[in-house]
């Protein structure tokens, strides 16, 4: 299960990518974990890569292949080493299942193993993504290395989508979610407006992260929004009323 995310002593108000950093084995406490929590991932911001460039659907509306070495068992996927299990953010009506495109990616490092699996949904353009890392040779992470990681994930996260957009992000919220299987995540929320790509689109990104033992788990939720449909009004977004990315995160199985 995962830990509790707030400090003791406080209490948080819950509704509801990036990789994890990667960490050689240290010694030395708190600061010798600070200092190699700082290191970079060989595998970081690979969700970043991959958004908005997979589409939903081949060559028109055909039904997109689930080649992988994972299992599907109904849209509930399973890592091939069964390290990360979870349900697909799609639904059976329409044929969004159907038409909704997977990809894995793995990762083993001496001192790190990366897990990566996402869904592209057709009709919408949105991209859904859940990562866990495994740190190896490390001692469990706490609510302040879990922090340091989280915070360098989201840093990144948004400096990558700036340079490739060439817009700036808004942070919009910073909360927690709490799910009914008593796991807790952390819950941040940007906006960035796109008016370099035609047409103008208005992107929000969902990301949530939570951690047990020595593995952290990223789950992301990326929402492009043409500016001429109609979207999920903003304030639904900022109050944590998204449901498709909480019932996502809190399906997310991970760790020992």
């Amino acid at each position: 299960m995962a830990k509790q995310l707030t400090r003791p002593g406080t209490i948080a108000h819950f509704v509801g990518w990036t990789s994890a950093l990667r960490a050689p084995a240290c010694a030395g406490g708190v600061r010798a974990t600070r200092k190699v929590m700082m290191k970079k991932s060989s595998i970081v911001l690979l969700s970043t890569v991959l958004t908005a460039c997979a589409g939903g659907t081949i060559g028109g509306l055909l039904p997109a292949p689930k080649i992988l070495d994972g299992k599907l068992d109904g849209r509930k996927y399973t890592s091939p080493d069964g390290e990360l299990t979870v349900i697909a953010p799609a639904s059976e009506e329409r044929g969004e299942w159907t038409y909704t495109v997977v990809k894995e990616h793995s990762e083993q490092h001496a001192d790190q193993n990366s897990r990566f699996v996402s869904f592209k949904t057709p009709y919408d353009s949105h991209f859904y993504s859940v990562e866990i890392v495994k740190f190896l040779n490390e001692e469990e992470l706490n609510y302040e290395t879990f922090s340091l990681v989280k915070n360098d994930n989201l840093s990144r996260v948004i400096s990558s989508t700036e340079e490739r957009w060439g817009s700036k992000v808004e942070k919009l919220v910073e909360s927690d979610l709490n799910c009914e299987n008593k796991k807790s995540y952390s819950y941040s929320i940007y906006k960035q407006h796109i008016t370099s790509y035609p047409p103008n689109f208005d992107k929000y990104f969902l990301i949530s992260q939570s951690y047990e033992g020595n593995t952290i788990a990223i789950v992301t939720s990326e929402l492009n929004f043409d500016l001429r449909n109609t979207n999920i009004p903003e304030e639904e977004i900022k109050k944590l009323n998204y449901i498709k990315h909480n019932e996502f995160s809190c399906s997310v199985e991970f760790g020992a």
